[in-house]
């Protein structure tokens, strides 16, 4: 029993991982709530926004983006609560996917990482503005200055709902760290929540008084959107919600964040619509896993071992997560080397095999005369119902500078699949929690 918690707890590092996202970082600005839906529902926009001014490549920005900088799974940890504000801080030239909210009342804007694969909300906050007495920072939430906020007792179902908290007085105290350094660790409250013009009442948030690691401004806090009772997805009551995420190519380019029904987009009757089972997970009930039953390079089907993709019912390893969250797909990892070696037989370009290279990615082809008539073949991800075609653009990131074309995908580090951001580009993809499926259909996000 002690080693399936051990594992799980390990497991949850690596699958709720929020990496940053290269020299810009996805900023989701609130749009007024759609017309096209009823007053639950709304919508908001993604687009890119540079925050180092440093001109990186594509490549450049990519590799920022899955360096160690993990901070958005739990694991339980034992200790007292001290109230020090220490927000989390900047990282150089990397980014994050965030969305704009106000909170309190009156509300005030803050930027949060929009996380698919956490189902907590938390933001850094300063209880009592004993650290900042000279002035007031922006991305520190106050309780003093509204008046809407309220605490939660320990007894409160969502405080049980916790993974772990620390109930020496009244108010429920959590303690949370993450993937690496990062933690975070405050008390359990209600506030508004504000999207546009839609304010929702009495949301429970982690007003997080000690927060450290490797996480970047604007961001001042997580909003999850998985399954777990937390997360605002549940905490709203909806059944339904959706995102699409831009070209990585584009920083201009932009997607959207859709909650509610989504009935006017009529996602049945779209062209491509491929739906596939959501799984459950009863060791991890909060992450959106799906039956991923093969892979094919071109036409031809690797033969990769029925098992490397199964979940292990017994204790909840295996499988495979879709994680907006995460940025590359990982796969496990024999059936990530079937991978490697079919494009190298099938792309006839010569391997860089320079040692002097800092990449994180370890499959990259190098770039000479005459490379744009080399044919990449089309990777296609074999799921129960549903088949996902990638493009080059989906899992080859280019570099002309550097003269190297590479794979955007890497090994599994644990016993899990995690299907990655860079594979959701310019897919519209849908969680239905009701019916248990995810629907996926080929869009152009900035034209949603």
């Amino acid at each position: 029993m002690a080693s399936n918690l051990l594992l799980s707890s390990v497991l949850l590092i690596v699958l709720l991982a929020t990496s940053a996202l290269f020299a810009c970082s996805t900023y989701v600005q609130v749009l007024e709530p759609s017309k096209l839906h009823d007053n639950k529902a709304f919508r908001v926009k993604l687009e890119y926004v540079k925050y180092s001014g440093k001109n990186l490549s594509r490549l450049e920005r990519l590799e920022n983006w899955i360096k160690p900088r993990q901070h958005s799974s739990l694991q339980k940890i034992n200790g007292n609560l001290n109230k020090i504000s220490s927000p989390i801080r900047p990282g150089d030239d990397i980014g994050e996917l965030f969305m704009e909210l106000s909170i309190g009342t009156p509300p005030k804007t803050h930027s949060m990482i929009m996380d698919t694969g956490s189902d907590f909300i938390w933001i850094g906050c300063d209880p009592d503005h004993v650290n900042s007495v000279n002035k007031k920072k922006a991305t520190i939430f106050y309780p003093e200055d509204s008046l809407s906020y309220s605490e939660l007792p320990c007894s409160s179902g969502l405080c049980k709902a916790l993974p772990h908290t620390i109930c020496g007085s009244e108010n429920c105290e959590y303690h949370y760290r993450y993937r690496g350094d990062s933690s975070t660790r405050g008390i359990l409250a209600r506030e508004s929540l504000t999207f546009g013009e839609f304010t929702i009442p009495n949301i429970a948030f982690g007003c997080g008084m000690n927060n450290t690691g490797d996480s970047i401004e604007p961001g001042s806090g997580i909003v999850g959107l998985g399954r777990g009772p937390l997360s605002l997805i549940l905490q709203l009551k909806e059944t339904k919600f959706g995102y699409c995420l831009p070209s990585m190519a584009d920083t201009k380019s932009r997607g959207a964040l859709l909650i509610g029904e989504l009935e006017s987009l009529n996602i049945e009757n779209l062209s491509g619509v491929r739906t596939t089972p959501l799984i459950t997970n009863q060791f991890e009930p909060s992450h959106y896993h799906l039956s991923l039953e093969g892979i094919s390079i071109g036409k031809t089907k690797l033969p990769i071992e029925k098992s490397a993709f199964e979940l292990n019912r017994k204790d909840g390893t295996g499988g495979l997560v879709i994680d907006s969250g995460t940025p590359i797909t990982r796969l496990e990892e024999s059936a990530y080397d079937l991978v490697k070696e079919e494009l190298m037989k099938q792309i006839k370009l010569p391997v860089d095999e320079s040692e002097s290279s800092e990449l994180e990615l370890d499959l990259c082809f190098k770039l000479h005369q005459g490379w744009h008539e080399v044919k990449v073949p089309e990777i296609r991800f074999h799921f129960d119902g549903a088949d996902l075609d990638l493009g080059k653009d989906n899992y080859m990131i280019e570099d002309k500078d550097q003269g190297l074309m590479c794979l955007a995908m890497l090994a599994s580090p644990l016993f899990v699949s995690i299907l990655g951001a860079a594979q959701q580009q310019n897919l519209l993809v849908i969680h239905n929690l009701e019916k248990e499926t995810l629907s996926f259909v080929p869009t152009q996000c900035d034209q949603l």
